[in-house]
């Protein structure tokens, strides 16, 4: 689940879950952090095949990260942050953390439950260490286009229990998930959109407010798609 939405927009996603895509609802936690997204921050939501909004997930200072889980991502991957997030899956909260790992290799997303226990572990690795037979179900479920990032995703007894391959055809991207032993889960297609929701414009002390106005920021979004890109491409 990374599309990019500025403040307003954060809110918008939030508001989808109550305007025809309602999933499990967001905690008025995400509500707030909607409302503290810097401008330009990145922000990532996703749908099902329904259209319900089944997962959110917000920027936070990497300040912001219980000591708990600081503690469980410093043993898990050492290494610089360039990422910290929080998220809610289906209604449930974990923190997110990417590094670079100290010791090299390719960028590491840690994810951790509310309570700081370990979630699990996604690794960017080279396409060829993917086994083979999860590579030829990912090309079979979205043949041709250009390879751009592979995936592996590991619990907390370290074994792979799905992976991510991730192309693009000509502009446009794909996420397709499988499982360890390379069944196809899903098909995501990550679209870039403009998200408008109405907004006062800001004004100077003691004028009166303005009638609501359009604000509109862009944005993009994952949505579940059949297992081949013509079926998902738009009209």
């Amino acid at each position: 689940m990374r599309s990019m939405l500025s403040l307003s927009a954060a809110l918008a996603a939030v508001a989808l879950v109550a305007v025809g895509c309602a999933g499990a609802p967001l905690p008025r936690e995400a509500l707030a952090l909607g409302k503290s997204v810097p401008v330009g921050a990145v922000v990532e939501f996703q749908s099902d095949r329904a259209g319900r909004l089944t997962e959110v997930k917000f920027p936070i200072a990497e300040s912001a990260l219980p000591e708990t889980v600081r503690k469980v991502v410093d043993e898990k991957c050492p290494g610089r942050t360039t990422e910290t997030a929080v998220s809610f899956t289906h209604g449930a909260k974990h923190y997110v953390v990417n590094r670079a790992p100290s010791k090299g290799g390719g960028e590491v997303e840690t994810i951790v439950h509310e309570d700081g226990s370990f979630c699990c572990v996604e690794t960017t690795v080279p396409a060829e260490q993917i086994p083979a037979a999860v590579m030829k179900h990912a090309h079979e479920a979205v043949p041709g286009g250009e390879l751009t990032k592979t995936e592996e995703i590991r619990d907390g007894d370290g074994d792979v229990f799905e992976y991510h391959v991730k192309k693009t055809i000509e502009g446009v991207r794909y996420k397709i998930v499988l499982g360890a032993q390379g069944k196809l889960k899903v098909v995501y297609r990550e679209i870039p959109a403009d998200v408008e929701i109405p907004m006062r414009a800001p004004t100077s002390a003691g004028a009166p407010a303005p009638a609501p106005a359009a604000g509109k920021a862009a944005s993009s979004a994952k949505e579940a798609a059949p297992a081949t890109p013509a079926a998902a491409a738009p009209a």
